[in-house]
């Protein structure tokens, strides 16, 4: 059979086509895994570090319990809602609190609903601050209105959970 420059063209063509496809799976695909399996390493001994061959989700859950264990009750917590409030310059309205009862793990929920008034500002720095200080809270649920006269301030409907230990209280 002869070859006819259609013939080269269209192998040509198709070699050109090919060529991207090649260098990924001879270049790029090696390095993807290689990134891959170091991040993988990394997860592990983070989690070895931590006391224990676990991934690491289960390494930050046992964390979690371990927070949940030194907490000093609930009222403690819940003052410190309270003065994160204050120091931010929002006023509490109305709250209502509700603790419903954990499953197998031992993992319970107090609910707290506050209605709020004050700086949309203040209300950040709050929620920032809370956040950090508890690490076993919950945003579960926010609501902001402005007052239909105006000014400065915001209402805001906050749901708040924080995760407790059963056997702490």
């Amino acid at each position: 059979m002869r070859w006819h420059s259609k013939h080269i063209g269209v192998a040509a063509l198709l070699l050109v086509l090919a060529l991207p496809g090649l260098l990924w799976w001879q270049l790029l695909l090696p390095k993807q895994m290689s990134v891959h399996r170091l991040q993988q390493e990394i997860a592990r001994l983070r989690a070895e570090k931590k006391g224990g061959s676990l991934p690491l989700p289960q390494v930050q859950l046992a964390d979690l319990m371990e927070d949940l264990k030194t907490v000093n009750g609930l009222s403690g917590r819940v003052g410190l809602v309270h003065r994160l409030l204050k120091d931010n310059g929002v006023a509490i309205l109305s709250a209502a609190y509700k603790l419903a009862p954990g499953d197998a793990s031992g993992i319970g929920r107090y609910e707290m609903q506050l209605e709020t008034d004050g700086p949309y500002y203040g209300l950040r720095l709050f929620l920032r601050a809370l956040l950090e200080k508890d690490t076993a809270i919950a945003l579960e649920a926010i609501d902001f209105r402005r007052p239909v006269g105006g000014g400065n301030n915001v209402r805001a409907t906050l749901k708040l959970v924080m995760y407790v230990n059963e056997v702490a209280l």
